[in-house]
């Protein structure tokens, strides 16, 4: 086999590589938690999109009701810090960090950018001894991208900054994406 050939071949392999690479790499959903100056990683679980929805009272059981709107309701977990290390008293080893964030849209959802504001709160699910008003966190700030809606997806950019009946900060920031029923 002639070097050329195998030179061809070669580099045909290396540029399917690459144009592979750079289209499963073009959109990582990767969502983070922060509070104050720490950052978790935080997988994004389950996702819904709830179109002819609005979000109701925070401290309502339900807390999507029917209306003129849609809602998209993301599902996330992380696990705690190891015993040893000072991070360790925030969430332990043994926990398992889980919120489910709630975010209000138009009827019509475009590809554009959506404040947040009141429009938005994430629920700090089990720590069954803390209060309720201390697990709702009301958004202060923020905006949701719709970066594209292709077909059957919506792939969406959250920074957002929340807040517990304490004063207490929290923030969400990165990308997901969410299956839309059209």
């Amino acid at each position: 086999m002639p070097i050329r050939s195998i030179f061809s071949r070669t580099a045909l392999a290396l540029l399917f590589l690459t144009i592979f690479a750079s289209c499963t790499s073009r959109y990582r959903m990767e969502l983070f938690e922060i509070r104050g100056e720490e950052q978790r990683k935080i997988k994004v679980e389950k996702t819904q999109y709830i179109n002819g929805g609005i979000l109701a009272d925070p401290m309502a059981t339900e807390k999507v009701v029917k209306g003129r709107g849609s809602c998209i309701v993301l599902n996330t977990g992380a696990r705690g810090d190891m015993a040893d290390t000072d991070k360790a008293t925030l969430v332990g080893y043994d926990k398992y960090l889980r919120y489910m964030i709630y975010m209000q849209l138009p009827e019509n959802v475009r590809v554009e950018t959506y404040p947040l504001n009141d429009r938005s709160f994430a629920h700090l699910l089990g720590e069954y001894e803390l209060p309720a008003e201390d697990k709702m966190f009301i958004c202060t700030g923020g905006s949701l991208v719709v970066d594209s809606i292709p077909k059957k997806h919506l792939y969406g950019e959250i920074k957002a900054d929340y807040e517990n009946a304490k004063g207490e900060p929290v923030t969400f920031q990165g990308k997901f994406r969410v299956k839309v029923a059209r």
